[in-house]
């Protein structure tokens, strides 16, 4: 978007181009207060909406779908990838036992993908990414069939909270992680991640925006004295980052 910044002398300051939705005008005036200029023209560039595949990937567990995640995005489709995103084994049985969704899904690490393009790319990137997964000891590969389980298919991750907590019992909370870091090293992060929630004895879920490195640890408490235990396993994942 252009935007035009005039002074309160009505000369032109500067035009301002930005490929946000917002105009960031603070940003641009640096170290002023009170207002230097005002916004009296706007150009937008509007993009057509780009065709999107919803996939849906499964895996023996969480360190083997993250590597083929990193694979597909480095191969020559990967810029035809919109997102990639991570329900592990326990965030899937929680969207089964929650009952948000119209039917169950097999429990097991998965990978929701998003393909976009022209017909001829989403097919080309499709028939890239089925071999790729399989490489990596994926055995079920499915496309939705119609808009409609597209979206719903889609929807999956946005239910993550609501199943977490629905599942777990009454009067349970989570404590929600939040970590980013290169691809590259997100299988070694994810992998050790449930680890150490398994070995602390912590019922937890996982859900991750993978194709951007990152992903969150739902990890669930009930009351006050339960509390204490999830901190210091959370803290333990930001070491991973830091020192790893």
């Amino acid at each position: 978007m252009n935007t035009d910044y005039w002074r309160h002398d009505w000369n032109r300051m500067f035009r301002n181009q930005r490929s946000q939705i917002w105009n960031g005008s603070w940003g641009m005036v640096p170290k002023c207060e009170g207002t230097l200029g005002i916004v009296t023209e706007a150009t937008l560039r509007l993009a057509p909406v780009v065709p999107t595949k919803v996939a849906m990937a499964q895996f023996p567990d969480v360190e083997h779908a993250v590597s083929a995640v990193q694979e597909i995005l480095n191969s020559p489709n990967g810029t035809h990838i919109q997102c990639v995103e991570l329900l592990d084994d326990h965030m899937m049985t929680a969207i089964n036992s929650a009952g948000l969704v119209s039917k169950n899904y097999p429990v097991s690490d998965t990978l929701f993908f998003k393909l976009q393009g022209t017909a001829s790319a989403i097919k080309e990137t499709a028939a890239a990414v089925r071999n790729i997964v399989k490489k990596h000891g994926s055995k079920q590969f499915q496309f939705a069939a119609t808009d409609e389980e597209a979206a719903e298919l889609w929807e999956n991750r946005k239910y993550a909270l609501t199943s977490t907590i629905s599942s777990a019992g009454e009067n349970a909370r989570v404590w929600t992680t939040d970590v980013c870091v290169p691809v590259s090293r997100l299988p070694e992060l994810v992998y050790e991640t449930k680890k150490d929630l398994a070995n602390s004895n912590l019922k937890s879920t996982i859900v991750g925006h993978v194709g951007d490195g990152n992903f969150h640890a739902l990890i669930i408490f009930h009351d006050d004295k339960e509390l204490p235990v999830t901190a210091p396993v959370s803290k333990n994942d930001a070491f991973l980052v830091l020192y790893r």
